[in-house]
């Protein structure tokens, strides 16, 4: 006698067989099968991964350091190579690239530092908040 939960093996088998080569002809696409279409959008997806670290890495490496070059081009006369990649240490630790860009401006322009500080403008202000936070970390690593 049957039990009507768990049927013969025999019978779990014959339906797959039919049902399981209908899958794989409905799956082929063109040339290719559904293992193939998910190898080749696997090696999509890994080139476009490695295109956005790259990608990434090149804009970190065209902004790094950008306050220590500053620092050191200053004519400041407590300048060092020492200081300055220190100063650049406290700043990869609290501003962003762009905020180091922005810094390192007011090596060659003090009063830009001045007027972005008396801007009314809140994103400046922000980025102000964010300033002065670098210079207290810099101020307590660097002397």
């Amino acid at each position: 006698m049957r039990c009507f939960f768990r049927p013969e093996a025999a019978d779990r088998q014959a339906p797959a067989q039919p049902l399981n080569r209908e899958l794989t002809r409905v799956a082929t696409v063109g040339h290719l099968s559904a293992r193939g279409m998910a190898t080749e959008i696997g090696q999509i997806m890994r080139i476009i991964l490695l295109a956005i670290v790259l990608l990434t890495a090149w804009s970190g490496v065209a902004t790094a350091q950008s306050i220590e070059r500053a620092c050191l081009r200053s004519d400041r006369d407590a300048r060092s190579r020492v200081l300055c990649g220190c100063i650049q240490d406290a700043a990869n630790l609290t501003l962003s690239a762009r905020d180091q860009k922005t810094a390192a401006t007011f090596y060659r322009d003090p009063q830009k530092a001045q007027d972005l500080r008396q801007s009314p403008n809140r994103a400046n202000r922000r980025f102000w908040d964010r300033y002065k936070e670098y210079a207290e970390v810099a101020r307590t690593f660097c002397g």
